[in-house]
């Protein structure tokens, strides 16, 4: 298994330039449907993950040397399920596979970021796993977006 960067080793002072990207998922292809800079807005701290079994998902901005620039938990957009309910009241829970996801994301719009990586406890086959892994790496450049 891959080890994940713990520790982001970049001091990012906000507000400053933040890149938004709108993401679709649909049966296994990702595709960015929209990226915009924002000269200046304030992102929440990089989250820190615990040293084993992580399950989530989340991404993570890495740089050219392969480092940590910033990382963001979120839910799970493949994760999807309805819940039913007994005649005695019990409840229970059927998972959904999911079919298509559009997903916001941000990220500090840093000279040196290269890659978006993608972790998922819950696989494109909407299966579950134990912990996460990575399900999807996207190349990404500063300077002027995708249009």
């Amino acid at each position: 298994m891959e080890k994940m960067q713990e520790n982001t080793t970049y001091k990012i002072k906000f507000p400053s330039a933040v890149r938004r990207l709108r993401l679709q998922w649909e049966k296994g292809d990702w595709k960015v449907i929209k990226e915009t800079v924002i000269p200046r807005m304030t992102l929440p701290r990089s989250a820190r993950l615990p040293q084993k079994n992580v399950s989530g998902f989340w991404y993570e901005l890495i740089d050219k040397n392969g480092n940590l620039i910033y990382r963001c938990c979120r839910p799970n957009p493949f994760e999807a399920s309805h819940e039913f309910f007994e005649s005695d009241g019990s409840m229970t829970r059927k998972e959904k596979k999911v079919e298509s996801f559009v997903l916001d994301i941000l990220v500090p719009d840093q000279k040196s970021m290269a890659k978006l990586d993608f972790y998922s406890e819950i696989d494109e086959n909407s299966e579950r796993k134990r912990t996460s892994r990575k399900i999807y790496s996207l190349d990404i450049k500063s300077g002027n977006p995708k249009k």
